[in-house]
């Protein structure tokens, strides 16, 4: 399943989470890891929903309707919690959030197989932020303290 388009997730995760030092870097692998988990978790819960209790209740047609009120009403919710945020450090989050929850409800509704998508793509979003932190703590290791010794020792 990795060659089968899932493995894009892993390669975009590598690349948003590379940061210059480790701090920022463990930062932002959380909140990709975090905006990806609840917003898969709370595309399964609409979708649960739209499976169980829409089609009875305003029958099957009214499935499109139910999911198009989804996606506008948690991204329009998601992003105002972005523009009043006032801490900067979950914006990328709140990003990351609207834009699973927004591919996974969109996918789900055109694809027969609409919960291995979620789950591919936390997998594949887990094993890229591992690697990449991996790589910024073990093998290429930029701590901010060095880097502040660094540019004081140039400037006296």
């Amino acid at each position: 399943n990795i060659a089968h388009g899932y493995g894009l997730w892993a390669i975009i995760s590598c690349i948003n989470c590379s940061e210059r030092t480790q701090g920022s870097l463990l930062r932002k692998t959380l909140e990709r890891a975090l905006g990806t988990v609840s917003g898969c978790m709370a595309a399964a819960l609409v979708l649960t929903v739209d499976d169980f209790f829409v089609p009875e209740a305003f029958g099957y047609n009214a499935r499109a309707q139910f999911l198009q009120l989804a996606v506008l009403t948690f991204t329009s919710i998601s992003v105002y919690r972005r523009a009043v945020n006032r801490e900067p450090n979950w914006d990328y989050f709140f990003f990351l959030f609207t834009l699973t929850f927004n591919y996974m409800l969109l996918s789900a509704f055109s694809a027969p197989n609409e919960y291995t998508d979620p789950t591919w793509r936390v997998l594949m979003v887990g094993l890229g932020g591992l690697l990449t932190v991996y790589a910024g703590l073990f093998v290429f290791p930029v701590y901010a303290g060095d880097e502040l010794r660094e540019e004081l020792g140039n400037n006296y």
